[in-house]
Order: structure tokens, then C-alpha cells, then sequence
């Protein structure tokens, strides 16, 4: 797949960001992402101003330069800026990169505005990379301090104030947490025995014992790490460069100028991100651009009101709105493909156009867009009201088209017959005889004629009741026939016209028949492919809650080792509340 495939040249601004409520999103970056309908694998990075975000985020671009570095002491990006590339081993997918805002800017001095933007690309991102220089030490605990915040400021349903009560719930919503230690120069052992850079974050984030304040204030950020973020990963970056006057420039530099060390590692976390981020996915439902960017559009109008953003109601605001959205391309793309056909048809075929039809939009496009949280039945409704009011306007349309190319069939049929009724040709001895054959010769060419469509018999039938009245004119003055023979031919006429009149309300009442039969099956095949839907959804978000589940295992575990019966218990209730979810057979945000 060639680069920019989706146009991104560069990245974009994607949050505006002035204040912890002063934030709103670019629109026309948001536009942009309704434009890609890959699954999108979204990689944020995250960490303090001024410790080499940016590089990062531009190595997984595959790219030297894009998001901008700085080389001062005041931080570069404002807000999260955004760049969508074409994924470097994933075909068909779309690698989103967040580039968040510095926290921790003395300049901004918001304290919160570093929360709101910390919990965002943590609610966004498939990966979430916090990137920090030196060590894992106390005092780099203590630059992650907002993390200890997120509860507070977010709510995973309506029904609770905040998720301080179950923040350790907050791990389903959250994503694979690696954290990115910069210029580290130490050597990876403990009391003389080499570690691997896992187990260094593991002993960082070990629980202090003890019940006092120093303990519970050592312990807070490790404990919400490990809560929010079971899936933890740690690569340890040596300096860059031998000479520190070339720190500065690292984007400036050659592969050839950088250590040997710095950039296999370099190449090591690139390829571990790739091939370890999935598609951003919600409930089983991978996320694409449109819907990506309708989940940030939620949570950033909650928070720009003044309200702590619900996971629940974001989500369910988003798939509701993306289903409105695809109901409405529906029809759009069954009316464009419609149109491709040239009318008039005979309502046979046109129903059999709109069978096939009805048949694609619902396999193709429906359930390739749209995320399952409505109710079925009431859902399949409306996506039959609405396709049937599209066919009805084809009908409308076929018949209109057709009623005109019959009528100029026929009028140019019957003009010799007309010419002869006005001119009184007809009205002679046998003049009946030759007056019926000359009809039975119009009727037979009139049937002949292609193109005519649905209105065809229509047309013909009215046709010729009107000419009853003609024909006994004609039988009057014919004295060849007598007045028992007339009196026959007239009641033949009657007989025949009524004949037709009821073939024609039982055809319209097979008709009304065929278009309720046709509604039914749209409705069926509809509820058939959402529980296929729901199905695979399902089968993805038991995947998940498996991988977490033996995350939190590992979890219960080390809780154990280290004498926290609290945490170790806390998880293991939320383990039996994911076996619940898995035995209730549903994905979450089904049916709010």
C-alpha cells in the first residue's frame, strides 16, 4: 500500500486545547476521518513536555520529520494532533498516531487540562504509550500523577457519578499501556542478576506494605497503573547520540549518526507496536474513521459542557448516531444503484431489482458500517420503511414511464382505426365484423411492442372499454347482425370488460400481496444479519475479556506475592463480574 494513501500528507490538529473546558475538536480534521472505512489501530503517546514524543511518533509514521520537535524548553504541540497513514503489515487498515499536548507545562499550569488530555488518548488508543526520560523512580511516579485523577473524571455508565467505586472496571475500556523509557543509562539488574525490561516496570510498579500515608501515597499511581492498565509493556531507550550538543537534532540526524543501541531499539518498539496493536474496537465492534471520530466527538462535548464523560453514553451516542448514518447511505446507495437500470420495467422484474438489491445493501454496506446496540426488531423496521419508500418512488417513477411509452403505443395503433370511426367507415353492413378485426390487429400489435413495462395492460385494458361504446354504435346501424346477435355481442362486451376489471384487482391485490411477502423478507434477512453481526461481535469481545481476564490472573497474583489481600480480592471480583459478561452472551452499550 503506497504512503498517504488517504491523503494525509501531514498531521493535523485534531483537539483544540485552551483549558480543561476550553477544548473542542478541529472540524475539518474530523470531516477528514469520516473519509476512511478501514479499522483504525490508534497509537497515542503521551508523557511530559520535552522528553522526545514526537521522535517517536514520527519513526512509527516510517517518516524523518512530520510531527514537530522542539528544541527549547517550551512545549511544541498544543492540544493532539493527528496523522492517518496507511498501516505498514496491516492491509486495509488505517494507523491513526496521537501526538498529545506536554503535560506538566509549567506555562499552561493546568494541572487538570493534563488529566482531560491524559484519560482522552487513553479512552482513543488501541496503544497508549507513555514516554518519560531517565528512570522509573520515584520522582517519574510522581510525573504521572494524573493518572491517580482518571476516575474522577470520567464514569463508565449514567447510573454513577464517577468510577471511583469501579475503577477497576475502567480496564475493559482502556488500552495496552507501554511505557517508553528515555536516555536510559543504567544497567537492567537487580541485587547483581540481569532483568528484562518488563520486569523492571513490574519491580517499579511493586505495592509498598504498610497502612500509613507514605505507604497509600507511594502506592496510589502503581496501584492505578496495574488497575487501568492489566496489558503493560516497557521498552528502555539508551542516549540517542555520544555527543549531547546533537540531542537537540535528532530529527536533523542520519541513521549513521545515531548509536547502534538507540536505534535497534528504536526499530524493536516500532515492530513491537505494529504487530501488538489491534483495531481500535469497542464491545467487539472495530472502530473506523467515522466512528472513531463520532466516540471523540462525544466525549469532548461532554467535557466542554462541564460534565464527566460517560463511556457508556459516548459509545451508545456514536453507534446510534453511525446506524442513522448508515440507514441513510442505505438508501443512497439502493437509490444510485436503481437508477443504473433503465425503465420502465414489468413489476415482475422490478421486484425481482429491488430483491437483489435490498439483498446487497443489507449484506455490503449495513453491517460494515453500523455497531448493534438498538433494538432488532424496531431497527429492522425502519430499515424497511425506509428502503420501501425508495422502491415506491421507483415504482412511481416506472409506472409514470410507463403509462407514457404505452400511451404513445397505442395512440399510434389505433390512429387508422380512429380515422376510420371519425370518417364513419365503420358504420355499414358488416361493418362490426371488420371493425373487430381491425381492434383484434391493434391488440396484437400493441402486445408486440417492447419497452412498455407495468402499465402495459393498464393502459390497453382502458383502452378498450372505451371503445364499448363505439362498438354498439356500430352494431346499430350493422344491419348484417340481428337484434339477438347484438344483444349477445353487447352482453360478450359487458362480460369481457368485467372479466378484465377482476383480473386486474386480483393482480393489484397479488401485487400488494408480493410487496408484503418482499417486506417481510427484508426484515428477516435484516434480523439474520444482525445476530450474524452480533455474533462475530461477540465472538471479538470474547476474545478480549479472555485476554484480560489472563491479565488480571497475573494481576491477582503479584497482589498475592506482595501481601495486598484488598487489590488481590477487588480483582477477583471483577474477574467473576467478566464471567458474567461472557455467560450473558451480550456485548456491552447492547440495548441502552
Amino acid at each position: 500500500m503506497a504512503k498517504n494513501d488517504y491523503g494525509w500528507k501531514e498531521p493535523r490538529c485534531l483537539l483544540e486545547n485552551a483549558s480543561s473546558q476550553n477544548i473542542r475538536l478541529n472540524e475539518e480534521t474530523v470531516r477528514l476521518l469520516h473519509k476512511i472505512h478501514d479499522p483504525v489501530v490508534v497509537v497515542s503517546v503521551v508523557g511530559l513536555y520535552r522528553t522526545g514524543k514526537s521522535y517517536l511518533l514520527n519513526k512509527l509514521a516510517g517518516m524523518q520529520s512530520g510531527f514537530p520537535l522542539g528544541n527549547t524548553i517550551q512545549a511544541k504541540t498544543k492540544g493532539i494532533w493527528i496523522w492517518c497513514i496507511p498501516h505498514p503489515t496491516k492491509s486495509e487498515t488505517c494507523l491513526v498516531l496521537l501526538d498529545t499536548e506536554g503535560l506538566g507545562d509549567v506555562e499552561k499550569g493546568d494541572s487538570q487540562n493534563d488529566v482531560i488530555l491524559f484519560t482522552l488518548a487513553a479512552l482513543l488508543s488501541s496503544t497508549l504509550v507513555y514516554n518519560s526520560k531517565g528512570t522509573i523512580d520515584q520522582s517519574a511516579m510522581d510525573s504521572i500523577h494524573f493518572v491517580t485523577e482518571i476516575a474522577e473524571k470520567l464514569k463508565i455508565s449514567d447510573k454513577t457519578e464517577s468510577s471511583e467505586d469501579d475503577d477497576v472496571q475502567l480496564a475493559e475500556h482502556f488500552p495496552s499501556f507501554i511505557w517508553a523509557v528515555r536516555d536510559f543509562t543504567l544497567d537492567l539488574s537487580i541485587d547483581g542478576k540481569s532483568i528484562t525490561a518488563d520486569e523492571y516496570l513490574e519491580n517499579s510498579l511493586a505495592l509498598k506494605r504498610g497502612a500509613g500515608a507514605k505507604a497509600a501515597q507511594y502506592n496510589l499511581p502503581r496501584r492505578c497503573i496495574r488497575r487501568y492498565f492489566p496489558h503493560r509493556k516497557c521498552f528502555v531507550f539508551p542516549l540517542p547520540v555520544g555527543n549531547p550538543g546533537l540531542m537537540t537534532n535528532l530529527e536533523k540526524l542520519l541513521e549513521a549518526q545515531l548509536l547502534p543501541a538507540f536505534s535497534d531499539r528504536t526499530r524493536e518498539f516500532c515492530s513491537f507496536v505494529f504487530e501488538n496493536s489491534p483495531a481500535k474496537a469497542i464491545g467487539g465492534h472495530v472502530l473506523n474513521g467515522p466512528k472513531f471520530a463520532g466516540v471523540a466527538v462525544q466525549y469532548v462535548d461532554q467535557i466542554s459542557k462541564g460534565s464527566i464523560p460517560s463511556i457508556e453514553n459516548a459509545v451508545v451516542s456514536m453507534a446510534k448516531r453511525a446506524n442513522e448514518e448508515a440507514l441513510q447511505e442505505c438508501a443512497k446507495q439502493y437509490r444510485e444503484a436503481m437508477a443504473t437500470f433503465k425503465l420502465p420495467w414489468e413489476n415482475e422484474g422490478l421486484l425481482e431489482l429491488h430483491h437483489r438489491q435490498t439483498e446487497k445493501t443489507v449484506s455490503i454496506l449495513f453491517f460494515k458500517l453500523a455497531m448493534i446496540v438498538d433494538d432488532e426488531p424496531e431497527a429492522a423496521s425502519k430499515f424497511t420503511k425506509m428502503i420501501e419508500q425508495e422502491y415506491q418512488c421507483v415504482c412511481t417513477k416506472n409506472d409514470e414511464i410507463s403509462k407514457k411509452n404505452s400511451e404513445e403505443a397505442l395512440n399510434g395503433l389505433q390512429k387508422d382505426i380512429s380515422t376510420r370511426i371519425n370518417s364513419g367507415y365503420y358504420f355499414k353492413v358488416g361493418g362490426y365484423t371488420e371493425y373487430q378485426k381491425d381492434i383484434a390487429e391493434m391488440v396484437r400489435k400493441y402486445i408486440a411492442v417492447p419497452g412498455k413495462g407495468s402499465q402495459s395492460n393498464a393502459i390497453l385494458d382502458g383502452m378498450l372499454k372505451q371503445q364499448i361504446t363505439t362498438a354498439k354504435s356500430i352494431m346499430a346501424v350493422d344491419k348484417s347482425m340481428t337484434e339477438h346477435q347484438q344483444k349477445a355481442e353487447e352482453q360478450r362486451l359487458v362480460q369481457e370488460n368485467m372479466e378484465k376489471e377482476m383480473k386486474m384487482l386480483k393482480q393489484a391485490q397479488e401485487k400488494a400481496e408480493r410487496r408484503l411477502q418482499e417486506q417481510a423478507r427484508m426484515q428477516k434477512d435484516f434480523l439474520i444479519s444482525v445476530q450474524t453481526k452480533f455474533i462475530q461481535e461477540l465472538e471479538t469481545y470474547k476474545r478480549q475479556l479472555n485476554l484480560l481476564k489472563a491479565q488480571l490472573e497475573k494481576e491477582q497474583l503479584k497482589y498475592r506475592r506482595e501481601g495486598s489481600r484488598e487489590d488481590a480480592d477487588e480483582v477477583e471480583e471483577y474477574f467473576r463480574l467478566l464471567q458474567a459478561k461472557e455467560m450473558a452472551g451480550s456485548p456491552p452499550y447492547r440495548g441502552f
